[in-house]
């Protein structure tokens, strides 16, 4: 997969990458989801044996950060893919997509994080390619992220109340936090599990009428780098446990040299207020759009 294949993308070396990773910077907040989709992407292929990482540029160009990155060998036998471009247009994604012979279109399961200017021309090259292309397939978010300016205003952490206690998931946790995500699918199963294992979680811990430490609220980063996986328990909703959560995992996810972002699907207003509450803003519109066969 990683041979030349005569079309315009090119696999970038480790050198390359860093470089791209620069320029991204540089275009945030748009950029924000592939620079930290790459990153992260990035740093677990280098600890997964089974995981394969392509980060690809038009003729090998890293200069104008366009750029389609591929992962695969973890979830299930199928394949992801981001794309980014700083082009409104996005003239060099179009032909790039349409000639690549890197990407496995019958093993590419999804196209994650595509900004709303981009859903146009991702839609005609999946009809080209024998694939449905309407709305149904594409889950619509708002893309939040922490502005750069603010971030020192976030480590000004909320006070912990006196019958919680904040602590990290592990993959004990692994069956509880599937089971509570509505957005769960048996494929994805070792993703949620590399999570747990490789990067940082909060979760708030209570006491149940029972008197035994029950899992309230969650939050991990996710595969893409950024915030992912946020859900409270129903019964222990509207109590200020997911804003602890949130607040808390930026921090940390500070630490380590993250940009904190987040995505919140359209519509839900419940998570949109938490993350303005959180002093997040939105940067755009994102898409996770599914290959479903004609």
């Amino acid at each position: 997969m990683t041979a030349d294949t005569g079309d315009d993308l090119k696999a970038l070396c480790e050198n390359q990458v860093q470089l791209l990773l620069k320029v991204l910077e540089n275009d945030f907040p748009s950029s924000i989801f592939v620079y930290n989709w790459i990153k992260k992407q990035m740093e677990w292929a280098s600890k997964l044996k089974s995981m394969k990482v392509l980060i690809l540029c038009p003729g090998g160009d890293w200069t104008d950060g366009t750029v389609i990155g591929i992962t695969y060998g973890l979830a299930e036998g199928k394949e992801y893919a981001v794309m980014y471009s700083p082009e409104k247009d996005g003239g060099k994604l179009k032909k790039a997509l349409m000639k690549t012979k890197h990407i496995r279109w019958e093993s590419l399961r999804q196209f994650c994080g595509v900004l709303d200017k981009h859903v146009p021309l991702c839609m005609e090259v999946l009809r080209v390619k024998g694939f449905q292309s309407s709305d149904k397939i594409r889950l619509n978010c708002n893309m939040h992220y922490v502005p750069k300016y603010e971030f020192s205003a976030s480590l000004d952490l909320p006070t912990i109340p006196y019958d919680v206690r904040i602590g990290s998931l592990d993959l004990r946790h692994l069956d509880y936090v599937c089971e509570n995500w509505p957005l769960y699918t048996p494929d994805y199963r070792p993703v949620v599990a590399a999570m747990l294992d490789l990067n940082p979680s909060v979760g708030i811990f209570v006491r149940n009428d029972d008197g035994e430490e029950e899992l309230a609220s969650m939050v991990l980063q996710s595969e893409y780098g950024g915030l992912g996986l946020l859900q409270t328990i129903p019964k222990y909703r509207e109590r200020g446990y997911a804003a602890l959560a949130v607040a808390y995992l930026t921090e940390i996810m500070g630490r380590l040299g993250y940009r904190t972002h987040g995505h919140t699907k359209m519509g839900n207003l419940r998570a949109q207020h938490l993350f303005e509450r959180s002093g997040f803003k939105i940067a755009d519109q994102t898409n996770w759009i599914t290959l479903k066969n004609l």
